[in-house]
C-alpha cells in the first residue's frame, strides 16, 4: 500500500474521532437532563416514601440508609444525608434524626411521625405529621 493511502486512511479515522468527541460533549451539554423522580401526586409516590402534611405544604421523603431524597409541594428537592446534632443544640439527640444537604442551607428534621424543614436558621415548615399509608 502506498504511503500517501496509509495518511489518508489515518487522517479519516482522526476526522472521525474528532467528531465523535464532538458530537459526545454535544449531548452532555444539550442531551436529556438527568434527575430523580419527581413525588407530584399521590399515584406518582414510590412505594416505601413517606409523605408528611404540614400546615401550608406536603413533604414527600425517600429514605435509603442514612440518606434521604426530599421533596417538597412547589417542586423544590434536596438529597439530604443523615448528620449529627451540633453540640449545644437545642434538642434531644434521642428524639430527632438530622438529615443536610451538603452545600445547601437545607435542613429536614425526622422524629417517628413528625419532621419539619429548616432553610438557614429558620424552620420553614414545621409541625409536620406522616400520612396514614
Amino acid at each position: 500500500m502506498k504511503p500517501e493511502a496509509i495518511h489518508a486512511i489515518i487522517g479519516l479515522a482522526l476526522v472521525g474521532v474528532f467528531l465523535a468527541i464532538i458530537a459526545g460533549v454535544g449531548y452532555l451539554l444539550y442531551g436529556p437532563a438527568l434527575s430523580f423522580p419527581q413525588f407530584g401526586s399521590s399515584d406518582e409516590i414510590p412505594p416505601g416514601a413517606s409523605v408528611f402534611t404540614c400546615p401550608d405544604t406536603v413533604v414527600t421523603a425517600l429514605f435509603a440508609g442514612d440518606t434521604a431524597h426530599v421533596e417538597l409541594a412547589d417542586g423544590r428537592t434536596a438529597d439530604v444525608t443523615k448528620t449529627p446534632i451540633a453540640p449545644g443544640t437545642n434538642v434531644e439527640e434521642s428524639a430527632w434524626e438530622r438529615y443536610e444537604a451538603p452545600g445547601q442551607p437545607f435542613i429536614f428534621w425526622h422524629r417517628g411521625n413528625s419532621a419539619l424543614i429548616q432553610e438557614g436558621s429558620v424552620v420553614t415548615h414545621g409541625e409536620c405529621l406522616l400520612q396514614s399509608q
